[in-house]
C-alpha cells in the first residue's frame, strides 16, 4: 500500500560514445539490455517487455550509427567522460587481492597483473567498489539461506571486495539477502563466456500464464515484485528439506505464445527446442518433471477464477499491469499446445558486505571506524536490507554511497597530494 506505478525511478539521457574518442570501446556492452533508447521509451513507449515486436527498428539504426547508448551505458560512459576530463588513472586487467595496512590504516592494495603482482597506493583511501559475491559458489554456500543458480550479473562478481575486508577486521552485514528475481537461460546463451541469465517478467505476469511447482501446485501471486517473488523460491519443505519452489515453471498455453514473448523467442518464432511442450497438461507434466496430477488441478482452478477477475488464493488481480485482456494479467490456460519454461532464482547482486556508517568508512568488528577503507554499493551491506525500494535501487544506493565515500576520502587525499608536492614536506 502506498507504492507509486511510475515516477520513482530516474535515468540517464542517451550518451554519444564519440565523446569517448579512442575510449569509445572500453564500453562493456550490456548482456540484455542493449538499445539505443531510454527505459522510459522501452518500458512504457514502446512496451518491449511484451511486445518486443514492435520495436522502432528504422530509430535503433539510426541511433546505433550516432553512436548513441541508453541504459547502463550511457550512465557508465558519462561517469567514464568525467574521469578522463580529470585526469584519473585507469589499470586494466588487474585484480585486486589484498589490503595493504600500516598503523592501523589502509594505505593500498596489492592487486595481480599479467601474472606479476603490484601495488597501488592510495592517498585518500580505499574504495571497495566491485560489487557482491553471486558468481562465487564457495561464498554463496557459506552464507546464502537458498540457491541462487541463475546470476544476472557480470560473471567477475566473486566477492573479492567481501574477502579483503573481512581480512582486514571488518564487521559484515545483510549477509543472508540478495536483490533477486526469477530467472531463466537459453541453453549455452552466453555472456563473457559464462551461461547468460533473463530476468522472467512477462513470462510470469502476462496473461495465459501461471507459476507452478513441483508439485504443479500455485504458490505465488505471480505479478509480485521480483525481489520479493525470490523469496519465496527457496521456501524449504519442513518433511523432505527440499527446497518447495525451486525449480518452478511458468506454465502457459497457445494463446499467451501468440501475443507475447519467450525470453528471446518472440510471438510467430518457431517453438525453440529447449522449451517443453506438449498437447495436454499431462504429458507437458511428465515431459518437464511436474506432478500431472497437481498441474492439472491447477490450471482447472486458474481458469475458474479467471472469469471473475479475481483471485482469492494468491491475489493476482491486485497486481499493477496493464495488458490488452479482460482482466489485466488473468486469462485462461486452455488451448493446446501447453508450454513449461524453467525457472530458478536469479540475482542482480548479493546485498551483503562489510558494514559502514553514514560517510561510507567500514566498521570493524566492535564498531570502529577501519581508517582509510570505505565501501560503497553491492560490495557494502545494503541499507535495503531485506527490502527492495524500487527499479534502480541498486544503482542509486550505489551512485549514493560512492558519492558519500569521495567527500569523506576527499580531504585525505587533498593533504597527502600537498606533502607530496612539497619539497620540505617530501
Amino acid at each position: 500500500d502506498g507504492a507509486s506505478r511510475g515516477g520513482r525511478s530516474i535515468e540517464a539521457e542517451l550518451f554519444d560514445t564519440n565523446e569517448l574518442g579512442e575510449w569509445r570501446d572500453r564500453l562493456r556492452p550490456a548482456p540484455v539490455y542493449s538499445l539505443p533508447l531510454t527505459l522510459q521509451e522501452t518500458l512504457f513507449e514502446y512496451q518491449a517487455h511484451i511486445r518486443p515486436q514492435d520495436l522502432p527498428a528504422d530509430l535503433i539504426a539510426e541511433r546505433r550509427a550516432r553512436g548513441l547508448v541508453g541504459y547502463g551505458n550511457a550512465l557508465v560512459g558519462r561517469l567514464l567522460l568525467a574521469c578522463r576530463q580529470r585526469g584519473i588513472e585507469f589499470v586494466f586487467g588487474a585484480r585486486a587481492r589484498e589490503l595493504v595496512i600500516e598503523d592501523g590504516r589502509v594505505v593500498g592494495l596489492r592487486a595481480e597483473r599479467a601474472g606479476g603482482d603490484f601495488r597501488a597506493r592510495a592517498r585518500g583511501g580505499v574504495v571497495l567498489a566491485s560489487g557482491g559475491f553471486e558468481w562465487s559458489e564457495k561464498l554463496k554456500a557459506q552464507f546464502l539461506p537458498g540457491l541462487v543458480p541463475r546470476p544476472n550479473s557480470p560473471p567477475f562478481n566473486d566477492g573479492d571486495a567481501l574477502v579483503m575486508a573481512a581480512e582486514a577486521g571488518a564487521a559484515l552485514g545483510t549477509m543472508n539477502e540478495v536483490w533477486g528475481s526469477p530467472a531463466a537461460a537459453i541453453p549455452g546463451e552466453q555472456y563473457e563466456g559464462r551461461q547468460l541469465s533473463r530476468l522472467v517478467v512477462p513470462e510470469r505476469v502476462c496473461p495465459h500464464t501461471i507459476l507452478v511447482n513441483r508439485r504443479g501446485q500455485r504458490f505465488v501471486n505471480e505479478g509480485a515484485g521480483y525481489n520479493e517473488l525470490g523469496k519465496v523460491l527457496n521456501d524449504i519443505d519442513p518433511n523432505t528439506n527440499e527446497y518447495k519452489n525451486q525449480p518452478c515453471w511458468a506454465v502457459f498455453d497457445a494463446q499467451y505464445r501468440r501475443r507475447y514473448p519467450v525470453l528471446t523467442v518472440l510471438p510467430g518464432d518457431p517453438d525453440p527446442e529447449w522449451l517443453p511442450r506438449d498437447e495436454t497438461l499431462a504429458g507437458l507434466a511428465r515431459k518437464a518433471g511436474i506432478d500431472p496430477e497437481g498441474l492439472v488441478a491447477a490450471v482447472a482452478r486458474w481458469n475458474e477464477l479467471v472469469p471473475s477477475g479475481r483471485d482469492p488464493d494468491f491475489a493476482r488481480h491486485r497486481s499493477p499491469v496493464d495488458f490488452d485482456a479482460p482482466h489485466p494479467s488473468m486469462g485462461s490456460i486452455e488451448e493446446p499446445p501447453y508450454y513449461a519454461l524453467p525457472v530458478y532464482q536469479g540475482a542482480l547482486g548479493t546485498k551483503g558486505g562489510p558494514k559502514t556508517n553514514s560517510r561510507g568508512q567500514v566498521l570493524d568488528v566492535r564498531g570502529r571506524v577501519i581508517a582509510g577503507l570505505y565501501a560503497a554499493g553491492n560490495a557494502m551491506a545494503s541499507v535495503a536490507g531485506p527490502g527492495y525500494g524500487g527499479g534502480g535501487n541498486t544503482i542509486g544506493l550505489a551512485m549514493t554511497w560512492g558519492y558519500l565515500c569521495g567527500i569523506d576520502a576527499a580531504p585525505a587525499a587533498k593533504e597527502a597530494g600537498a606533502r607530496l608536492s612539497d619539497p620540505a614536506g617530501a
